[in-house]
């Protein structure tokens, strides 16, 4: 029996072949992204590029693609060492990477659709500028306690994009704070990936906003239109160009884990900034990153690093980095 007998039944030969020239790109890999990346793969996707930034920690395993022995690996990679034992014939880039204005380029190019899976308005944003500039089909997802939602956004004008719908939202509870039940990530993961595999076989895609509450096994389908002053719209890319961006300078918490991340004002010297950790502590080299004592630097800025809150996080940022 061939691996995708089955699945051409119902979406032919050609429909099959759709999906396997697909290259699809997945930001974000907690409890939606590493289902949806799953997923794709058994589906027989040609290529998924994985993106994120974080480390598995033993809060993420109740609810997300990995097990005890992966806690304290970067997520991207583990995922990519997952999907190749499901799948050999798939191609998969990981980037253990932060994806933002000055790299969106270069992680999602060449993407046929983008998955967004993230936990930060200001990523979704961006992947909205994006891929509303390059013509290019992402969906939104997201999932907190019961409560999930799911939006196709194709490059269409009558179409509202995620701007036009949450440009007013504010960042609310997150994981950490609510909850969330892995019933809720597990539905909301397959519908985001149902509503994929329409746009890769060309299939006709709701216009609805999809809202799910586990609690009471509930799905709605919410009207929402597009939004006449949308800047996005207007061709005015302000995420993608960084005129929007707040991360800079800026603490940053992830939703569901212990980590904070900092990227380094410009005049950051990454070799110069091991070299002088390594007076205070052990350095050990990874290749494009090092770590020193409960953090990880990049040498792109970035600094990630676990503390219990945030005071704790700036403190270390302080002692060991400066201002």
């Amino acid at each position: 029996m061939d691996r995708y007998s089955t699945q051409e039944i119902l979406i032919g030969e050609k429909g099959q072949d759709k999906i396997n020239k697909s290259m699809v790109a997945i930001v974000g890999l907690g409890a939606l992204g590493s289902l949806s990346a799953q997923l794709l793969a058994r589906a027989g996707v040609g290529k998924l590029v994985l993106i994120d930034r974080d480390y598995i920690e033993l809060g993420n395993l109740h609810r997300q693609f990995f097990d005890e022995a992966d806690v304290g690996e970067p997520k991207a990679l583990v995922v990519e060492k997952q999907l190749k034992k499901i799948n050999s014939k798939l191609r998969v880039e990981a980037h253990f990477n932060n994806l933002d204005y000055t790299n969106s380029e270069q992680l999602l190019g060449g993407a046929n659709l983008v998955l967004d899976c993230t936990d930060n308005l200001e990523t979704r944003f961006l992947i909205n500028d994006f891929c509303l500039k390059r013509q290019v089909p992402f969906v939104y997802a997201a999932a907190i306690a019961e409560k999930g939602y799911v939006y196709a956004i194709l490059p269409e004008k009558e179409r509202a994009c995620f701007e036009c719908i949450f440009k007013d939202s504010k960042a609310r509870e997150t994981c950490e704070t609510a909850g969330v039940l892995n019933t809720t990530t597990a539905s909301i993961s397959v519908l985001q990936v149902n509503q994929a595999m329409k746009i890769l076989l060309g299939k006709e895609v709701e216009k609805d906003l999809f809202y799910f509450d586990a609690s009471g096994s509930r799905f709605e389908k919410i009207k929402v239109h597009r939004n006449p002053d949308c800047a996005a719209h207007a061709g005015k890319f302000l995420h993608l160009a960084g005129e929007a961006s707040t991360s800079k300078n800026k603490l940053v918490k992830f939703c569901g884990s212990k980590s904070y991340m900092m990227r380094v004002s410009a005049g950051f010297d990454y070799k110069e900034q091991k070299k002088k950790l390594a007076k205070a502590g052990a350095v050990v080299d990874l290749g494009n990153a090092f770590l020193f004592k409960n953090a990880t630097f990049f040498r792109d800025g970035r600094i990630l690093v676990k503390a219990s809150d945030e005071k704790e996080a700036l403190s270390f940022f302080s002692k060991y980095v400066g201002d």
